[in-house]
C-alpha cells in the first residue's frame, strides 16, 4: 500500500510538471485562450465539484435566476485556472501591476510591537497576494495546509519560499505563530473555510457555518492587531490589494464576547466582498458541510 500511494505521488508530480511545462512553451495570448477552454472543459464537461460549486450559489444567492448563476460559475472557473496560471506557469515577473489601497493600517498595527494578523479569504489570487506583501519589506508568515503529496507540497511552496515567506503548517502547536507576531511579524491567516467540529457555528451568506475562530483568541491573547486583507483580480495580470477593518483587540473579562465581536467583524468583511465579485471566491470548496459539528455560539456567549 505504501508504495501504491507512492507510486502515485510521483505520477501526480510528473503530470504537474508536464502540464507546467507545455503552458511555458506557448506564447501569453494564446495560454490565455487555452486556459478558457480549460476551465469550460472542467466545468462542463467533466463538471468537477460543479454540483458543490452551483449548490453553493444558489443558496448563497437565493435572488439570483439560472442565467446569471450559470455565468458566475463559469467565470468562477477560469479564475481558478488563471490563479494556477499566474502563480505558478507564467514567466516570473518582478511584480504584475497592482492597486494598493489601506495599506497605513498595516503600518499603524506594526507600530504596535506585536505582529498583526492579516485575516484573508481565498480571492481573485490568493498565492500571488503572500508575494507582493513579502516584496514590501516586512516579515511575512503565512498558515496553510500541508498537501497530502509531499512532490506536489514543495513544488508549490517554492515560489512561496523564493519570495521570502515563512511557511507555518497547521497544527495544534501555536508555538511558530506567538513567536513571529512577537518578532512584531505579519501572520497572514485564510479563514473561510469549514471549520468542522473545532469551529463555532455562525451565519456565513445566510447559512449556518462552522467559523473559524483561532485567530480572535490569537489576537485577544497576545494584544494584536488584526486587519482584513483582500487581493482581486480586475483583469488578467492586474489586481487591487486592499486592507480595512484594523481591529486592536481591548482587554476586558467577557472574553467570549470579545473574540466573537472580532470574528463576526472579519466574516461580515469577506461576506461584503464575495457578494461584490462571487466569481472570484472559492466556491469549489464544501465550506457549511461541518456546521452541525460546530460549537453552538449561545454556549459561548453563556459561558
Amino acid at each position: 500500500m505504501k508504495n501504491i500511494k507512492q507510486l502515485q505521488n510521483v505520477i501526480e508530480y510528473f503530470l504537474l510538471k508536464t502540464l507546467v511545462f507545455f503552458f511555458r512553451l506557448l506564447p501569453e495570448k494564446l495560454a490565455l485562450f487555452l486556459l478558457k477552454g480549460l476551465a469550460f472543459f472542467a466545468s462542463d464537461i467533466l463538471r468537477i465539484r460543479r454540483k458543490v460549486v452551483k449548490d453553493n450559489l444558489i443558496k448563497a444567492f437565493p435572488e439570483k435566476n439560472n442565467k446569471e448563476i450559470e455565468k458566475i460559475i463559469h467565470k468562477h472557473y477560469y479564475n481558478l485556472a488563471l490563479t494556477a496560471y499566474e502563480s505558478f506557469i507564467q514567466k516570473r515577473k518582478e511584480t504584475h501591476p497592482y492597486t494598493l489601497e489601506g495599506w497605513e493600517l498595516i503600518e499603524d498595527a506594526l507600530e504596535h510591537k506585536r505582529g498583526v494578523l492579516v485575516i484573508s479569504g481565498h480571492f481573485g489570487n490568493w498565492e500571488l497576494a503572500g508575494q507582493y506583501l513579502a516584496q514590501k519589506g516586512v516579515k511575512l508568515n503565512v498558515i496553510i495546509k500541508r498537501l497530502r503529496n509531499p512532490y506536489v507540497n514543495d513544488y508549490i511552496n517554492a515560489p512561496r519560499q523564493k519570495a521570502g515567506i515563512n511557511i507555518i503548517y497547521k497544527s495544534k502547536n501555536m508555538k511558530p505563530v506567538f513567536r513571529a507576531l512577537m518578532r512584531n511579524e505579519i501572520v497572514v491567516m485564510l479563514v473561510d473555510q469549514d471549520a468542522g467540529k473545532e469551529g463555532v457555528r455562525l451565519p456565513f451568506l445566510g447559512r449556518e457555518a462552522s467559523i473559524i475562530t483561532g485567530y480572535a483568541r490569537i489576537a485577544l491573547k497576545m494584544d494584536t492587531p488584526l486587519v482584513l486583507g483582500i487581493f482581486l483580480r480586475e483583469r488578467p495580470g492586474y489586481f487591487h490589494f486592499s486592507f480595512e477593518k484594523l481591529v486592536l483587540p481591548a482587554k476586558s473579562r467577557n472574553a467570549s464576547k470579545n473574540y466573537l465581536r472580532i470574528v463576526n467583524l472579519m466574516n461580515k468583511g469577506l461576506e461584503e466582498y464575495i457578494k461584490l465579485y462571487p466569481e472570484q471566491w472559492f466556491w469549489v470548496h464544501r465550506r457549511w458541510k461541518g456546521s452541525r459539528k460546530a460549537t453552538p455560539v449561545e454556549t459561548i456567549e453563556e459561558s
